[in-house]
């Protein structure tokens, strides 16, 4: 199912058809299999089935399943295993505008993520007490644990749910100023309280029409990766943004997300699916500004068929080619990434 998911291909070509009936009759020692609360079959079926309905277009069954793990897990202290559900669980609540709640299960996924690793890396494993709070691992604020999982909310909470809203054909840019009011919120108690006083003011100067440019320029000098993409994207949103920038900006946003979630999970395919649906839409608004407007009408109907872990460099190199774009040489990486699954 691992393969299928990334892949969307069985890992070999040798594999069982588990034949009809297989899971009808039983069996004591299997139906014991999961009772173990260190089993990795326990820990990690939640998040299979999360991502595996994810990959295949079905995000209701992805909640569904993120739904019905995360409680068990939270009880029996499986961090890395509450980060990914908690992650999943976001997506949807950020396209049904319920940013408040979005809000909060990114928070838990991002410190139960830095929480996680930490606890693993220190000898103890995955599992911890009943009911774990992270802030027992991560300790007193301020420290670097905290700035890490304060980070990484920009890049699984407020980056998806900007592209979230300019996707959508009525954007409602006043959901930006709810995500400011949430920066504003945080100054206080935070670890960084730059990064959201930076991000704030990101969200400020685009809403008093900031030029793409200026954007730009201040996402060059931003303190932390993710200032910079978080600048850089809502530089490619603004009213004077030409295509082209908005194409090689794109690029380098995603390559910076790519590395930040697994290609298979919920998080990756929303951010897939208001990708798309923003190109889609400045495609037909504007097929002139397109080389061979035709041939790039054709592929965008069957992008959608392509494995999830696909679609996002097969769009951008669509969009670069038939814009002419070419990305920056001082930028390899990103290059590379966007021709990577040719």
């Amino acid at each position: 199912m691992s393969s299928m998911v990334m892949f969307g291909a069985p890992p070999s070509e040798d594999f069982l058809v588990p034949p009809r009936g297989e899971l009808l009759g039983y069996n004591k020692k299997v139906a014991g299999w999961f009772d173990d609360v260190t089993s990795h079959q326990l820990t990690n079926i939640s998040v299979l089935l999360t991502n595996f309905a994810a990959s295949v277009d079905r995000i209701e069954r992805a909640l569904y399943w993120a739904n019905t793990g995360i409680e068990d897990v939270r009880k029996k202290g499986l961090l890395s295993i509450v980060s990914m559900l908690s992650e999943a669980i976001v997506p949807p609540l950020i396209d049904e505008r319920r940013l408040d709640e979005a809000f909060d299960y990114a928070d838990e996924s991002s410190s139960m993520y830095v929480a996680g690793h930490l606890a693993y890396t220190s000898g103890q494993g995955f599992v911890k007490a009943q009911n774990t709070d992270a802030s027992e691992i991560l300790g007193e604020k301020p420290n670097n644990h905290w700035n890490n999982a304060e980070e990484r909310l920009v890049y699984i909470y407020f980056i998806p749910t900007i592209f979230s809203i300019f996707s959508d054909d009525h954007g409602d840019v006043d959901h930006l100023r709810t995500l400011r009011e949430q920066c504003n919120g945080r100054i206080e108690s935070a670890s960084n309280p730059q990064l959201f006083e930076s991000m704030s003011t990101a969200l400020i100067r685009f809403l008093e029409k900031e030029n793409a440019i200026e954007l730009h320029k201040l996402g060059n000098v931003s303190q932390s990766s993710g200032e910079h993409l978080l600048y850089y994207l809502l530089s490619s949103f603004a009213a004077d943004a030409r295509m082209e920038m908005t194409a090689a900006t794109h690029a380098i946003v995603m390559h910076g997300l790519s590395c930040q979630t697994s290609l298979a999970s919920v998080l990756w395919s929303h951010l897939t699916t208001s990708l798309i649906n923003y190109w889609e839409r400045r495609f037909a608004d504007a097929k002139f500004k397109f080389r061979n407007p035709k041939a790039i009408e054709d592929q965008l109907e069957q992008l959608r068929e392509l494995p999830l872990r696909n679609r996002v460099q097969s769009l951008l190199r669509l969009m670069l080619n038939g814009l002419a774009v070419r990305l920056p040489k001082t930028i390899p990486a990103v290059e590379e990434w966007v021709n990577d699954c040719r």
